[in-house]
């Protein structure tokens, strides 16, 4: 097997090292047939060179008819040229052999008198003549081949070390003319995510940034290059346009951004760091996925998702972040400025939320998790300075960065999962102990200065089916009274659910085809009958195990 690998690379590296030498022969011959070309008022005279591998300087000087001279320059990749595109043109007294770089891509480096302008998307060669030019013609187009296959055997990168290794070392400082970037790209401590420093300087100023990404987040469709008049660059985007890139700027931290651009000298140092990291980035997403807990167990889950909580600090502001390990959990989040103090509590039950809707958020400086409630309900009991201020439909969990959003990602879906698997109802399907845990938990709710006062009991004793439900509100300078009987067998199981009124939670629940015949009390007088009722509860498990509670009682008592 050793032998056959041996082998192999022995054949790829004779085969590579032919193609260079073929190129090299045509190059010779295009060297010899770019010679002095000249017109009714201008001369130029040409010359061709073999830079590196399949790139090529093509240069020329345009002199006038007064000796004035002007030196051109430009440097492209026959990898990088259409072989479709290559043709003779006509201009008035000249034939230029014309070449283009595919997708119209501006990857012609050029400069003028030794100066650097824009990057263009076409070569174009003088010609003597007709014929001059369909013999330059014919050459390129066989150099164009074999420029791709020298490119596509160039980097022997196999691993995933090997290419970041790669990337570290050839990610370099870039200069352009009058500008100047500073660059270095090292690996930070998780695994696959790496800081990024850029100091550009003009001469007169400079600018320090820091970016910290991870290539697994790297969408592999938008690798491309960025060209911004004589400067160049290898540009991507993050998955989702997700901004996970944190940001400092001259020592600031700066609100993430979603995409970024490594700065390079030339198209081939571009082209070979964007094949490297379209390489990279499918290996570092297998990387990432291995580096995450796997949370085998409840307890894990829950330790784990404790313990990735923590508080957040915002450039002026700090949320101070706290999470109780259990499956109905209460989190607080305590919010400081340099003049204010917010502390928001909130409680709710893991299985509420939705593990299908769960993603990690960014808007300006703030990152985080948001979790919605299933169904888009109102089960999460919000409390404001430790009073109650109502229900939300969805959370949200501030995170430091990427790598800690990610974690706490996948320790929500673990435990949201794990609550689902355990959750049992705080009552058996006794029928005589599940009413008496509807009589220990209907009683008297206070909110602010209003209290309703309830009763639950059975209307006739030893009759399990028939119910009296007596509510008492008392208000600061009121109270009033209302009873109803109804029988458990009465009630439509489908229409028992919760509503929220206000800071309130309620149980409703309807008669079978709304059959008015619910009887009602007030103030101990007899009132019209109803179809529907409803029962205050004071948190969201009560209202879960009550609307379970009638639900299994409405049943059992109907087959009766």
């Amino acid at each position: 097997m050793k032998k056959l690998i041996l082998f192999c690379l022995l054949f790829i590296s004779l085969t590579g090292m032919a193609q260079q030498q073929e190129l090299t022969t045509l190059i010779s011959k295009i060297q010899a047939a770019c010679s002095k070309v000249e017109t009714a008022t201008k001369t130029f005279e040409q010359d061709v060179n073999l830079l590196d591998y399949s790139s090529i300087r093509y240069s020329f000087n345009e002199v006038d008819q007064k000796g004035n001279k002007v030196a051109y320059a430009y440097d492209f990749n026959f990898a990088d040229i259409d072989i479709n595109t290559v043709r003779e043109v006509t201009q008035k007294d000249i034939i230029l052999v014309v070449l283009s770089v595919k997708n119209k891509q501006k990857l012609v480096k050029g400069s003028k008198n030794g100066k650097s302008i824009p990057y263009d998307d076409e070569v174009r060669i003088h010609a003597r003549n007709v014929d001059h030019a369909r013999e330059i013609s014919d050459l390129i187009k066989k150099c164009i081949p074999l420029g791709e296959k020298i490119i596509a055997s160039k980097l022997k990168l196999t691993t995933y070390d090997q290419m970041i290794d790669w990337l570290v070392l050839n990610v370099k400082n870039s200069s352009t003319g009058s500008k100047s970037i500073t660059q270095n790209l090292k690996p930070e401590a998780y695994v696959a995510s790496f800081k990024l420093l850029q100091i550009s300087s003009d001469g007169k100023t400079s600018q320090h940034e820091e970016f910290t990404f991870n290539l697994a987040d790297i969408n592999l469709n938008t690798i491309n290059f960025k060209v911004s008049g004589n400067q160049f660059g290898v540009g991507f985007e993050m998955n989702q346009r997700l901004k996970s890139i944190q940001s400092v700027k001259d020592g600031k931290k700066k609100p993430p951004v979603d995409d970024l651009v490594i700065f390079t000298n030339s198209v081939d140092e571009a082209r070979d760091i964007k094949t490297v990291i379209s390489l990279v980035v499918p290996l570092a997403v297998n990387k990432v996925k291995s580096d995450i807990p796997l949370l085998k167990t409840q307890a894990e889950a829950l330790k784990t998702l404790e313990s990735l909580v923590k508080d957040v600090k915002l450039n002026e502001r700090t949320f101070g972040q706290s999470l109780r390990g259990q499956c109905i959990t209460t989190l607080t989040i305590v919010e400081q400025s340099t003049s204010t103090t917010v502390k928001n509590g909130y409680q709710f039950n893991w299985m509420d939320i939705n593990p299908n809707t769960i993603q990690i958020k960014v808007s300006g400086e703030k990152m985080g998790i948001e979790l919605p409630v299933l169904d888009k309900k109102k089960l999460i009991m919000k409390y404001k300075n430790d009073k109650l201020d109502g229900y939300e439909n969805e959370l949200f969990l501030y995170v430091e960065d990427i790598e800690i959003g990610r974690r706490l990602k996948n320790a929500i879906e673990k435990t949201i999962a794990s609550c689902k698997t355990t959750y049992q109802e705080p009552f058996s399907d006794n029928t005589a102990q599940i009413l008496e845990w509807l009589k220990a938990n209907i009683g008297e709710v206070i909110i602010d200065q209003a209290s309703i006062r309830q009763i639950f009991e059975l209307a006739e004793e030893g009759n399990q089916n028939k119910i009296k439900l007596t509510s008492i509100e008392v208000k600061s300078s009121s109270s009033a009274q209302e009873v109803m009987e109804f029988n458990l067998s009465d009630l439509n199981p489908n229409s028992i659910t919760y509503e929220i009124k206000g800071k309130w939670i309620y149980v409703r629940f309807e008669t079978n085809f709304k059959n008015k015949i619910i009887k009602a009390y007030k103030e101990g007088k007899i009132q019209p009958y109803i179809s529907s009722s409803e029962i205050v509860v004071k948190d969201i498990e009560t209202a879960r195990g009550t609307i379970a509670a009638l639900k299994k009682l409405a049943e059992s008592l109907k087959e009766k």
